[in-house]
């Protein structure tokens, strides 16, 4: 009788420590992962603080045109100058002589990642983003914000800054880069920020275009090792 309550009871201790076993073993792995997370978003954001740094020391005597986070290139129009005609998508002269200084620049950065097989990002999308203030129709500026985009976009693919590349970086472009609007769905305040209350709205920084690149931590495959 003793004997068969002592097998009993080991019998629960065994099963009690394999569970304990267990909980610490899926501990262990959770724990992994979010320290792989944490150490690869800390790549990701040390790649955009050196685009952040290598732009702005270039762009800083292009008064239309900042770097926000993440490597964000945003231009608004000076005071009496416009980016595109009120209702129109074709680009006005003054922006084209801006995109003329920045194009050169933002491509170099762009093919410097993705030429340099040593680093450990990647770009995953190159965004033209074309945005509008608060006036007028939603899906009327969502129409004319996307063909403001695709015409910054049309008028980068289409300079001879960009053809003198090569063509496997062109390629890689034409699968990775796109123009999309967003209306007014993103807003900016006077300070340059996003807002959702209309009365903090200030409608000539809304009025902007945004090159927005996506980086990501590049995983190693057997291409790589080879």
């Amino acid at each position: 009788m003793f004997k068969q309550e002592e097998q009993q009871e080991n019998h629960f201790w065994m099963s009690y420590t394999d569970l304990i076993t267990g909980f610490l073993i899926i501990f262990i792995i959770i724990m992994f992962i979010l320290y792989t997370k944490n150490s690869e978003q800390q790549v990701v954001s040390a790649a955009y603080g050196e685009m952040d740094k290598n732009m702005t020391e270039q762009f800083e005597e292009i008064d239309n045109v900042t770097v926000s986070d993440e490597a964000t290139i945003r231009f608004i129009a000076e005071k009496g100058e416009e980016l595109f005609k009120v209702n129109q998508y074709e680009l006005t002269d003054y922006f084209k002589e801006s995109l003329d200084k920045v194009i050169p620049i933002y491509l170099k950065e762009l093919n410097r990642i993705y030429s340099d097989s040593s680093k450990k990002v990647t770009i995953k999308e190159v965004r033209i983003e074309g945005h509008t203030d608060r006036d007028g129709d939603y899906f009327i500026n969502l129409k004319l914000s996307s063909n403001r985009a695709r015409k910054v976009q049309e008028y980068i693919m289409r300079s001879k800054k960009y053809r003198d590349y090569n063509y496997k970086f062109r390629l890689f472009m034409t699968d990775n880069f796109l123009s999309c609007g967003y209306s007014y769905a993103k807003p900016l305040d006077n300070d340059g920020k996003r807002t959702d209350i209309r009365a903090n709205e200030d409608k000539d920084k809304s009025r902007r275009v945004e090159f927005r690149v996506l980086l990501e931590y590049k995983v190693k495959d057997s291409k790589d090792e080879n």
